[in-house]
């Protein structure tokens, strides 16, 4: 069974006038981008509780249809360093594939509201990226931004490369879109980096293409 995001009702919100503001096109007919102080600004965080139910959807899809191991807890289990919104107390939820040759993935529900996407082993994605007014950003797109990343892993479609210099790639399953790109210097512990390298080691041994690979489909009785 596919994954369908469940029915989420339309949010609005309003300025001090009582204007409705038009999150995802309040820059666009500005020639000079938004103003210096948007970006300091973040205004209507709760605009993105939507993220939550995603993320709880996806869950509740990967531990059906697919043979994992769920663990949660908290954030002191997935090892998140240095993200804003999220603290030793912060919900963590681990979807670890019984094949280890596949991507596990930890799901962060910050106080934004947002959701840190920790995958493979040094991945963190954030959604919102940002949250601040300038970056203007939408649930709707975050959200679906979310669900290609996870299924994009799920179908085998992400690569991690800790030597000589952590990077990573991620490719949808239809090939509609890819992106890559190296992972910030000094921002994964050495500790960390060396178990990826003796790890991502072993899983080109096996697949010299070096991708995790798909997860294995839960067999049913």
């Amino acid at each position: 069974m596919g994954y369908t995001r469940p029915e989420i009702r339309s949010l609005e919100f309003r300025d001090a006038a009582g204007a409705v503001i038009p999150f995802g096109e309040r820059w666009a007919d500005r020639d000079d981008g938004p103003p210096e102080d948007a970006y300091s600004r973040e205004e209507h965080p709760e605009r993105f509780a939507p993220l939550h139910t995603i993320a709880e959807a996806l869950i509740a899809h990967l531990r059906d249809a697919y043979d994992v191991a769920v663990w949660e807890g908290t954030a002191s289990f997935s090892e998140l360093l240095n993200a804003p919104g999220i603290d030793e107390s912060t919900r963590a939820v681990r979807i670890t594939p019984r094949d280890p040759h596949c991507a596990p993935i930890t799901l962060t529900f910050t106080d934004l509201p947002g959701v840190m996407l920790t995958s493979g082993y040094y991945s963190d994605t954030a959604f919102p990226s940002c949250g601040c007014s300038a970056c203007d950003e939408t649930w709707e797109e975050e959200g679906a931004r979310l669900e290609d990343h996870v299924l994009a892993i799920v179908a085998g479609g992400f690569t991690e490369r800790a030597w000589p210099s952590p990077w990573r790639e991620l490719r949808a399953p239809d090939g509609s879109w890819a992106e890559s790109g190296s992972v910030q210097e000094g921002t994964v512990p050495a500790e960390r980096l060396a178990t990826a390298e003796a790890r991502l080691a072993e899983l080109r041994r096996a697949h010299p293409a070096g991708n995790w690979q798909p997860w294995p489909v839960r067999v049913r009785p």
